[in-house]
């Protein structure tokens, strides 16, 4: 599977714990998807009522500002026009956070099974 660069146009634009907005996806070649939506696939959203939600959302904020070596691979989209992706974070230490997997050490989301007749 490719792994495409990614940049974030505006750093506050996380929609929730496994969606965000505003992403500017590099193809190559000096062809970028501007202002896309990205969903972290295998992951469903925490409520917003859920007490580590706003911590949650903080953590991932501080993680994407402090990292820009940030790379996607996706599969599609699902029905709302959001890319269905697993998220890499590359570090200066060379050692890479593979963000969905994170999310759900930290309990920040919880896994999403998707079957096969229903719609991501």
């Amino acid at each position: 599977m490719n792994q495409y660069k990614i940049s974030i146009n505006n750093r506050g634009n996380i929609i929730s714990t496994d969606s965000y907005q505003n992403i500017n996806i590099d193809l190559g070649f000096e062809v970028i998807l501007t202002n896309q939506k990205i969903k972290l696939v295998g992951l469903k959203n925490l409520p917003q009522t859920d007490n580590l939600y706003s911590v949650a959302i903080n953590f991932i904020k501080e993680l994407l500002v402090r990292n820009e070596n940030l790379y996607i691979t996706f599969s599609g989209k699902d029905m709302y026009g959001r890319w269905l992706c697993n998220l890499y974070i590359i570090e200066s230490s060379n050692s890479i956070i593979h963000l969905n997997e994170l999310l759900l050490k930290k309990s920040y989301c919880t896994p999403y099974i998707h079957k096969l007749d229903e719609k991501y």
